[in-house]
């Protein structure tokens, strides 16, 4: 428990944006498994399980937490571009919205679709706002440092 706390500890609140898109990631792997068969591209998971995967290895390491939001968002926009690729979507969303588009018929799709579709969005823009925020604090060590080397910059005696 207490590599969890000092884990936690040293995290900002652009780790913890991050963390949601990375739950909303997960989510969307799972209910796209229950997408109708043609609208199903394999490449979606493979790639919902890449961006979660190096969202957590990137987030180990300080030197490399700023990238793991950056990792996140890419595999996000890369599951989009391979579900838009799927053989039959074109027809699916053209039956759909034939009528022109609605909230309406949007919300009329098949639960797994349209939750799919939101949760791309959502875990897509939470990575991408969380990308530019710091992902980790610094030590105290790290202050001390700064402040140190802030006085010396302006003439100061180091202490």
């Amino acid at each position: 428990m207490r590599h969890v706390y000092d884990f936690l500890r040293y995290k900002n609140v652009g780790y913890f944006i991050g963390f949601l898109a990375f739950l909303l990631t997960v989510a969307q792997g799972v209910l796209y498994m229950y997408v109708p068969e043609n609208l199903f591209n394999v490449w979606v998971l493979v790639l919902c399980l890449i961006g979660a995967g190096a969202f957590h290895l990137f987030s180990i390491f300080p030197k490399t937490a700023i990238l793991s939001p950056v990792s996140l968002m890419v595999c996000n926009f890369l599951c989009v571009c391979a579900f838009a690729s799927a053989d039959g979507l074109l027809d699916y969303l053209s039956t759909a919205f034939f009528s022109g588009f609605s909230f309406e018929a949007f919300f009329s799709l098949e639960v797994p679709v349209y939750l799919s579709v939101l949760f791309f969005v959502l875990s897509f823009l939470l990575a991408s706002i969380a990308m530019y925020l710091p992902q980790t604090r610094k030590t105290i060590g790290e202050k001390r440092f700064d402040r140190l080397v802030d006085n010396l910059n302006r003439g100061g005696k180091a202490r």
